[in-house]
């Protein structure tokens, strides 16, 4: 089973330090690593915060380390369909979501993987999404 990361349980970047997930249960994150997969668009929203961080050069360093260890979910055609159905859905509901929450779930569900994420609810509307909150 491969599992897709949200942005929020990876390393902070603008703070500069890893979140307290990696400390307590490295095993956790270790032990999973052949099956932890990130998206397209989470490569983005992370290049995004280290260049936007107190300290970029030493950020990218730590993205381009990430990038190297870890499987990429690319965003492709299916995965738009997919996003075109859960904004539809959410507005027709009158549940709306964020764009990037939209196209990661988008991304999950099309390539059956789980996401992880400590933000619940910003997802709990989405159809056929799986979810894990590695914080609790």
């Amino acid at each position: 089973m491969r599992v897709g990361l949200r942005n929020n349980p990876l390393p902070p970047f603008s703070k500069g330090e890893l979140p307290t997930q990696f400390e307590k249960e490295p095993e956790k994150i270790i032990s999973n690593i052949e099956e932890i997969a990130v998206s397209t668009l989470v490569i983005a929203e992370l290049n995004y915060g280290a260049k936007s961080s107190q300290n970029p050069e030493k950020n990218l360093e730590k993205l381009t380390h990430f990038i190297d260890i870890i499987r990429i979910i690319p965003f492709d055609l299916s995965c738009a369909i997919k996003f075109g159905d859960i904004k539809s859905k959410l507005r027709t509901i009158g549940k709306p979501t964020g764009e990037v929450d939209a196209l990661i779930a988008a991304t999950a569900i099309t390539h059956n993987a789980i996401l992880i994420t400590n933000n619940l609810k910003h997802f709990e509307n989405i159809d056929g999404l799986k979810m894990e909150n590695w914080l609790e």
